[in-house]
């Protein structure tokens, strides 16, 4: 079985004058942008990472969450320079103490 999040947490995505913005709601603090759409998504799941670690003082692992089928329509639509192969708007914060499994068990 697998572990359960301790929550989700949504972030916004904006395309504005050649650059991309990430910020979210449900993690303060969370303000990141940048010309270059796939390198700013990357830094989302670390950046949220060392958040929870400043603002709550716990460490935790994080987790994109696919995209639905609409937001990865939006998404691109949205990233038009650049696309991020899978861009979601959802990631799973898990506690630190979480074992990841592979891929084949």
């Amino acid at each position: 079985m697998a572990e359960q999040s301790m929550e989700i947490v949504r972030i916004k995505i904006e395309h504005r004058a050649g650059s991309i913005y990430v910020s979210s709601d449900d993690v303060p603090g969370l303000w990141l942008w940048g010309k270059d759409p796939d390198q700013v998504l990357n830094n989302v799941a670390p950046a949220i990472k060392a958040l929870y670690k400043h603002n709550h003082g716990i460490e935790v692992e994080v987790e994109e969450v696919p995209a639905s089928r609409v937001a990865r329509w939006l998404l691109r639509h949205l990233l038009k320079p650049g696309k991020p192969s899978k861009p979601s708007d959802k990631y799973r914060i898990y506690p630190a103490s979480r074992t990841l499994t592979s891929a084949h068990g």
